[in-house]
């Protein structure tokens, strides 16, 4: 899909229409509480409610975990949408038709030009192999045992083997060698004088975004020439670390199912013609984040399978950090030796191939199992050098660590120690260094708790939020600049420019809820959060007091601590010269006292 906005007023006549109660009521019981309504948090587990809904600020907020926001932020989060998905799912909601804008017509453009190259270059392919020219390749994928109701749900297609058929075809279809080339359809020669096609006397297996369109294109050969598997270069459109092979035709089963990950175009259409429909394929990478983002739109659970020989294993582990860190539930299959889905789906059938699936193994004792259990048994070997067993420990350790629950942290500490003998208060000593050393290299974490809120910020911006005259006369006496922490300076920035704009408090317009999450997270539980105030006028004074004098107060407690220095050295103008700014700086504050109180 083009990317593109969609225009704030339509955004905004949607939240507008929508009723934030009647649709998080659908996801879970909220029962009525004073002026608002009360459930169990869906983000996390807890007994006592802690999801608090407004529906006169049109807000969420939950007091256990902190996520908080609008009606957008909640699809968002809780169905693994992107934020145009979750507009378009409302605005139907909400009767309300909505147009995508792009940024920048150009780019618009090109992306679909690329699209549509893509297209028709699928419908060539598709065309020859269903026709005389592909009886041959139809023929080797019968012998695949591939059903030509798959060869057409899969749109698998087959590019001629002349250097040029692509490239003829395309051209009289008015295609320019140019725009061929940025699709990767076609290269260069090396003396620059043409193109050739690149894909030559290969099956074809159209590659689709999750919207279902064609992004690239993965050839592969029908006898043992190589490379085997031939693929589409990265393009505008296409990014083999964004992207997983058939994802547009699992996504809807695995809402409810795991994820089967393979490696192959073969054992996806295999699996998939098996009527095991939630499986996809990485396209010739790793793991990546990228991945892990596509994948966790629709669900939470993964089976990787991948080949039985060393670098499948391999493959496997690398997803260990990303899926981990990510909090996805992986197992790892392992087919018998020299087998991959497609070769063992043929010979065994369907129900050994679940057989398979249920007997899935957990992603660190699989790890696990390829750093100790080798084939020569590794800790059985008497001549096995020390620092390789030392090393091996130390790459189980970092796998360990990567697991986010203590309890289970220390189950996989207790294995380590039994499998290689080594005692348990030695494994523990090195993994808390090793997680010391990671604190001390890692960038700080920009989360702030709650202890570190300054109390009188945090008391003048739910003050703020509550009332559009008093945040007016907050803002008359304080810039925004002066507030410490930078959550409370965002919020007070918004409610600013909110003020200015459209002449009421409208904050969450101007928080950028991906960039700033816990600025958003706190407007929201601010917003919805109860502070009785006995004199609200006196409170937000004292307030106001508090931080105009907070940056006096720290320059006297310096100036005393020089005075004392200069005395000690025996300086008496220098003494005198701070004490003169110690008494100007201390009439200051209580001039500003005195004027407070005058006012109230």
């Amino acid at each position: 899909m083009v990317e593109g906005y969609i225009q704030e007023e339509i955004i905004d006549r949607i939240r507008n229409s929508i009723d934030i109660v009647e649709v998080l009521s659908d996801y879970l019981p909220l029962k009525k509480s004073g002026q608002n309504y009360k459930g169990l948090c869906p983000f996390h587990s807890e007994k006592t409610p802690s999801f608090i809904v407004s529906p006169s600020k049109q807000l969420y907020h939950c007091f256990g975990c902190g996520s908080g926001g609008d009606v957008f932020n909640f699809l968002v989060q809780y169905e693994n949408l992107s934020f145009p998905e979750t507009v378009r799912i409302l605005a139907k909601k909400a009767g309300i038709k909505i147009e995508v804008k792009t940024r920048d017509p150009r780019l618009k453009t090109e992306k679909e030009s690329l699209l549509k190259v893509n297209k028709t270059a699928e419908e060539y392919f598709h065309k020859i192999l269903i026709g005389p020219q592909g009886k041959v390749t139809r023929e080797y994928l019968f012998k695949r045992g591939i059903k030509d109701k798959t060869i057409e749900d899969f749109k698998l297609g087959f590019s001629l083997p002349a250097w040029g058929g692509l490239l003829t075809t395309m051209g009289e279809r008015g295609y320019s060698p140019e725009i061929l080339q940025k699709t990767g359809l076609i290269i260069p020669r090396e003396d620059r004088k043409g193109y050739y096609d690149r894909f030559r006397g290969r099956i074809i297996f159209p590659i689709y975004n999750i919207e279902g369109d064609v992004i690239g294109f993965g050839g592969r050969v029908l006898d043992d020439t190589l490379p085997k598997y031939l693929n589409s270069p990265e393009t505008l459109i296409y990014r083999k670390g964004e992207n997983l092979y058939a994802l547009n035709k699992a996504k809807d089963y695995i809402r409810k199912e795991p994820l089967i990950l393979v490696e192959g175009y073969m054992d996806v259409i295999a699996l998939h013609q098996a009527g095991i429909t939630n499986t996809a394929a990485t396209l010739g990478t790793a793991l990546t984040k990228g991945h892990l983002k596509a994948i966790t739109r629709f669900t939470k659970k993964v089976v990787i399978i991948f080949d039985a020989d060393p670098a499948g294993k391999k493959a496997a582990s690398m997803g260990l950090d990303i899926f981990v860190e990510g909090g996805i539930d992986v197992r790892i299959v392992s087919l018998p030796s020299g087998d991959d889905p497609d070769s063992f789906m043929m010979r065994e059938g369907k129900d050994k191939f679940m057989n398979l699936l249920h007997g899935a193994s957990n992603l660190i004792d699989f790890s696990l199992k390829q750093i100790l259990d080798q084939d020569t048994g590794f800790w059985t070997v008497k001549n096995q050098e020390l620092s390789e067993k030392i090393s091996k420990v130390g790459e189980a350790l970092v796998i360990i660590s990567k697991i986010p629950n203590n309890i289970e942290r220390g189950y996989y500490l207790k294995r380590l120690s039994e499998k290689t003998g080594i005692e348990e208060t030695f494994l523990l000593e090195e993994f808390r260094r090793m997680k010391v050393q990671k604190r001390v290299h890692s960038p700080q974490s920009t989360v702030h708790s709650q202890r570190l809120r300054p109390k009188a910020e945090e008391i003048l911006i739910h003050l703020m939020l509550k009332d559009k005259d008093i945040a007016n006369e907050i803002l008359n006496a304080l810039n925004p600049e002066d507030i410490t922490y930078p959550p409370f300076r965002t919020i007070a920035k918004a409610i600013e420019t909110s003020l200015v704009k459209f002449k009421e408090i409208r904050p969450e317009k101007f928080i950028n809820n991906e960039k700033d999450p816990e600025a958003f997270n706190l407007f929201s539980e601010l917003s919805i959060k109860e502070m009785e105030y006995e004199d609200e006028r006196k409170v937000m004074e004292d307030c106001l007091l508090h931080i105009n004098n907070r940056e006096k107060d720290k320059r006297l407690s310096e100036l005393q601590f020089k005075i004392k220095e200069a005395e000690i050295k025996g300086t008496e103008e220098e003494v005198l010269n701070l004490l003169s700014e110690k008494q100007r700086l201390a009439k200051s504050v209580s001039m500003t006292s005195r004027e407070v109180k005058m006012k109230g």
